[in-house]
């Protein structure tokens, strides 16, 4: 049998845990560890905060990035935050920890354009150590981006593009009800906008 791909889950947020779930069916993928701040998740198996049905998974949650990123895992699979500035710490601590990163972060998507620095700094870190990161995105991603360009690739001519998303964002995650303005009152939304 093939080695597995040791991954450590950074990050035990509503998207975190569901990468953590698809990792786990992956027969590839060996879930090592698990890095979250949140008190409430710290100590937790991973498994039982994802609700899966084969829980406990053995994967305890831990606030303690270093010790976790000292299991020399292949690969750390990262949902904490869509702020690079945010999360250049996290990401520079799992490159000097050898591994090479998967990141949710959307500022990653093209680091150069808007954090040059940072980019950079990314950049040589992950050459230095032989690894590579790359940022996935959540939002754009399919329906905003992927959908309407690979539609667009059949026509001949196109004259207009529209996609439209409404999401029900009571059930999504504090960050992103925080940052469409949720809970806001009219006058604080409309000052902001």
């Amino acid at each position: 049998m093939k080695k597995k791909i040791r991954a450590i889950q950074y990050g035990a947020g509503p998207i975190g845990v569901s990468i953590a779930r698809l990792a786990r069916e992956k027969q590839a993928v060996e879930l090592c560890g698990c890095i979250d701040t949140d008190p409430a998740k710290v100590g937790r198996d991973l498994g039982e905060l994802a609700g899966a049905p084969d829980a406990p998974w053995g994967v305890k949650i831990s606030a303690d990035a270093r010790d976790v990123l000292a299991q020399a895992a292949d690969i750390v699979l990262h949902s904490t935050s869509s702020s690079l500035p945010a999360v250049i710490d996290q990401l520079t601590a799992c490159l000097e920890a050898e591994s090479c990163v998967i990141s949710t972060c959307e500022e990653l998507s093209y680091p150069f354009r808007t954090h040059p620095e940072l980019a950079a700094n990314l950049d040589a870190a992950a050459k230095d150590w032989g690894v590579a990161l790359v940022g996935t995105g959540i939002n754009p991603g399919f329906v905003m981006d992927k959908l309407v360009v690979t539609l667009g690739a059949v026509a001949q001519r196109i004259e207009h593009a529209r996609a439209l998303r409404v999401v029900d964002a009571s059930t999504r995650r504090l960050p992103l009800q925080k940052k469409i303005g949720a809970g806001m009152s009219v006058a604080d939304f409309r000052a902001q906008v």
